[in-house]
């Protein structure tokens, strides 16, 4: 009796050795859903760099450039050039957003076009000219109107301020906010800035759209006929509503101190930016890369169940047959790699489980003739891949459900053990 209870003790230890050799495969796995995904990157970056990347719309502004008198050690009189950028009193921005999706090799990229009216309302220039404390408005060296796209290549047609007359924007050579793309629109300085903006956008892009909220109030409202949307920076919106056909978002921002500067090098436009990001529906090596973290929990829950079977049933598996059982557990996320990338996810992860669970449930009908023990087995794969992809479409509350889960069938194979070791003192 002595001699069998330590044959089972090495049997176990020699099986959670196995076990956790196996665990080699897992940064494998990794490895090849990391290069996957780069593959899928490079053709992103590729399409959007040839239709329009990223897009951040920054303004409208005003921007004054004046110069200043200062002496120097032999009392001689120095001019700086200095700027001032005024943001509006009010900014609204309406429209829609089309979205058209280019296939390239195996991967799918998500475009967009937007058709949208920027409306501002600035404050009296005379008020804005007041604020800079000059001894003469003839220090005033230039006026501008500027509006900064992060990618102006997306621009689908000219860029024009609406009004009589119209006046086109021109991309501006010099620097103006770190490496921003600003088009702007010049005025001569004896004319009056316009304390109305308008203009209408037509723009390309991927993966994002977002706004600054540089005015007073800003107010937006997108209408949009994707609907699998993400919230990004730092304002959420304070209404939205999603089908599955279309969506529309709304924001109404109240910033009490706008930007208005002279230290145009400091400033930091990231803090006060916002947007949507479309979310790519075939992204799935995000959910493959979470699902190789329970690959251990399926190794180890299964050799548990077969290591029980085979002392209640008296069986007869060796190591190698284990690890071979454990081999088909880690083939089955190849499997779900390679499939995914031709059927989509949901599809792949049903046919490489339904492929993984014959063939593991085939090799223990051949090698215990048992059927209480094939249906054990088969019933422990349907439960483990069926938890699995539960879990891998909840969100925040993967986690719950995953402990509880895991709860319960440790519950029930401490049943298995009891049941076990009754078996063995029977016998």
């Amino acid at each position: 009796m002595e001699t069998e209870t330590k044959k089972h003790l090495f049997k176990g230890l020699a099986i959670a050795a196995l076990s956790l050799g196996l665990l080699i495969l897992i940064p494998i796995i990794g490895n090849i859903i990391s290069e996957r995904a780069k593959f899928q990157n490079e053709v992103v970056q590729e399409v959007s760099e040839k239709w329009g990347d990223q897009q951040t719309l920054y303004g409208p502004f005003l921007l004054l450039e004046y110069r200043t008198a200062t002496k120097n050690a032999k009392n001689e009189v120095i001019y700086q050039r200095e700027q001032a950028l005024f943001s509006p009193l009010t900014q609204t921005i309406t429209g829609n957003i089309s979205t058209t999706t280019k296939k390239r090799s195996l991967y799918q990229v998500t475009l967009f076009n937007t058709d949208l009216l920027i409306e501002a309302q600035f404050d009296d220039q005379d008020k804005l000219i007041a604020s800079l404390h000059l001894k003469d408005q003839t220090e005033i060296t230039s006026k501008k109107i500027i509006y900064g796209i992060s990618d102006t290549k997306g621009l689908s047609q000219a860029l024009v301020l609406q009004g009589s007359p119209e006046k086109n924007f021109s991309l501006n050579n010099s620097p103006i906010i770190q490496a921003i793309p600003f088009l702007s629109v010049d005025y001569m300085v004896e004319e009056q800035l316009p304390t109305k903006v308008k203009l209408p956008l037509k723009l390309k892009g991927s993966s994002n759209l977002q706004f600054i909220a540089n005015a007073n109030t800003t107010k937006i409202e997108i209408k949009s006929d994707y609907s699998d949307l993400k919230y990004i920076g730092n304002y959420l919106p304070e209404q939205s509503q999603e089908t599955k056909a279309n969506s529309t978002s709304t924001w109404n921002i109240y910033q009490p101190l706008p930007i208005h500067t002279t230290s145009l090098a400091n400033i930091d436009l990231s803090k006060y930016t916002f947007g949507i990001e479309f979310l790519e529906l075939n992204n799935f090596y995000s959910k493959i890369d979470r699902s190789i973290k329970y690959a251990l929990l399926f190794v180890g829950l299964t050799f548990i169940v077969f290591y029980f079977l085979e002392n209640i049933k008296n069986l007869k598996i060796n190591l190698i047959q284990y690890a071979l059982i454990g081999f088909a557990i880690f083939l089955n996320y190849i499997l779900l790699l390679s499939f995914s990338e031709y059927i989509g996810f949901s599809i792949a992860y049903f046919a490489s489980s339904l492929s993984t669970i014959l063939l593991i449930v085939t090799f223990t009908w051949k090698i215990s003739k048992n059927k209480s023990s094939t249906l054990t087995i088969l019933g422990l794969l349907v439960l483990l891949y069926g938890l699995l992809y539960f879990l891998l479409e909840l969100k925040e509350t993967a986690l719950l459900v995953g402990s509880i889960s895991i709860f319960i069938i440790l519950a029930v194979l401490m049943q298995f053990s009891i049941k076990m070791v009754e078996s063995h003192k029977s016998s």
